[in-house]
């Protein structure tokens, strides 16, 4: 019973980790392979932070504003799907692993006459602030 009650008090002390909560703020930054047409493949910087909702089904990026959130695509334990789109112009698959903390954002973009665009992300998150994103209309 003590030890129970210790291991209660020290999650409170500590905080639950995100892989435990509903109401998520992360800071994920690192690199990202971006490519545009024919030409080679570059590294960029990745950054974004993101606020996110399990019970809401949502979640939201940057200043969370209303077009800055967006429907969680599914949840499946720690891991998070925030977009799983396939569109004949954008196909995009973003998922978190909350137990990991790892952000992967796969995106390929094809919009008329201008060159295909593929980002490929893998990076860490950080625990930050969150943010409540807004009612999706």
């Amino acid at each position: 019973m003590r030890l129970a009650a210790l291991s209660l008090l020290c999650l409170g002390l500590i905080g639950a980790s995100p892989a435990t909560q509903t109401q998520i703020g992360l800071r994920c930054a690192g690199n990202e392979s971006l490519r545009v047409g024919v030409r080679a493949a570059r590294r960029v910087a990745y950054r974004q932070t993101l606020s996110l909702d399990l019970l809401a089904g949502r979640y939201c990026y940057a200043q969370c504003l209303a077009a800055q959130t967006f429907p969680i695509a599914r949840v499946n334990g720690s891991s998070v799907i925030l977009a799983d789109v396939r569109e004949p112009e954008q196909q995009r698959n973003m998922r978190i692993d909350l137990a990991a903390m790892r952000l992967e954002d796969d995106q390929s973009l094809v919009l008329g006459a201008l060159p295909p665009v593929e980002r490929h992300a893998r990076v860490s998150c950080v625990a930050a602030p969150f943010h409540e994103p807004p009612a999706l209309h």
